[in-house]
This record gives C-alpha cells, structure tokens and sequence, in this order.
C-alpha cells in the first residue's frame, strides 16, 4: 500500500529489515538509532548495513532518484556521515 500512488500512506515506520531489498518509493530514511539491539545486547550498525539501510532512499527507477539520510538523535550524526562516506568493502571470491 504504500507505494500505491492512490492510498493516503506517506510515512513507513520500519526495521533494519527495510534494507532487505524492498523496492519502494522512498525519498528520506530518518534513524531513529544507530544501534543495533539482538535480544542479548546493543551494538552500533556497521558501515555496510548503515548504507545498505540508507540505500533505500533515492533510488533508480522510482519517484525519487535522490534521497535524503539522516538521523534523530545529532549525536548519530558523525557516524551516519562518516560510514557514509567510507569505501565500501572489497568483497572476495572464493
């Protein structure tokens, strides 16, 4: 529904799991966290899965080419920018 031109739907609250390759129309990503929280303990996201997750934003072929990242808290700000701005991993064949 909420890529549906025609519903009322503008706002998607989701989990890290919106970084599993949905194709939807998305033009911001707003962490609300940059941790991590796996039922035993917190632990900050890591490069790959912070710009996998902010790679929903702004993608080719939808209503949005360009997207925006940003964060809640303007204490997640130097990470979101800095893994943001880091290579990505090499990734190796074996």
């Amino acid at each position: 529904m909420f890529n549906d031109a025609t519903s009322e739907f503008d706002v998607l609250v989701a989990s890290d799991a919106i970084g599993m390759g949905l194709n939807l129309n998305i033009s911001r990503i707003i962490f609300s966290t940059l941790k991590k929280f796996d039922g035993f303990e917190f632990w900050d996201l890591t490069v790959p899965e912070i710009k996998h997750i902010a790679g929903r934003a702004g993608r080719y072929g939808s209503n949005f080419p360009v997207g925006e990242v940003t964060c809640i808290d303007a204490e997640d700000l130097p990470l979101l920018h800095s893994s943001l701005n880091s290579p990505s991993p090499t990734l190796k064949v074996t």
